[in-house]
């Protein structure tokens, strides 16, 4: 089995190798060839497992962190382009009553409110809809031309 992007992480800036460091032990014991990626977007990293996203998620989970911010469990990755985009929106939130959008776009200049009605429209065309009160976050991650996307609670 192959390593594959399972986490997307934000941390304080500066404080990157701390995170690194705090990932690495909670998901090592699991995946002895985890990898945790620092990107060209400063308190951004990416870890690369052979656990699926929700296991590593999970085992993260059960740890307190001083440096990271946030932890997203990637279910998809795809290259940017917004049909494709849209259509695997279509198949993650397919399940769910309603969803709260968390839209990230890092390296592509002047697509946020574009994107952000066709998630919106892919969304009620799965029959779900997008409420921002809603527990379940979906996370679109835009980094250069690949798109991450991520389910889980807010």
């Amino acid at each position: 089995m192959n390593k594959k992007p399972i986490i997307l992480v934000t941390c304080k800036v500066g404080s990157e190798d701390w995170c690194i460091e705090e990932i690495g032990n909670v998901l090592y014991p699991y995946d002895n060839s985890v990898e945790v990626i620092k990107t060209k977007y400063r308190g951004l990293l990416i870890a690369y497992s052979k656990l699926s996203a929700y296991e590593a998620y999970k085992l993260l989970l059960t740890r307190e962190y001083g440096f990271v911010r946030n932890i997203i469990p990637i279910m998809i990755t795809v290259p940017f382009d917004e049909n494709l985009l849209y259509n695997k929106v279509k198949e993650v939130v397919k399940n769910t009553n309603c969803v709260k959008i968390k839209l990230r776009i890092r390296g592509v200049r002047g697509y946020s409110q574009k994107i952000w009605m066709g998630l919106v429209n892919a969304i009620r065309e799965s029959g779900s809809k997008h409420d921002p009160n809603c527990n379940t976050c979906l996370f679109i991650e835009v980094i250069d031309s690949d798109v991450y996307i991520g389910l889980r609670e807010c």
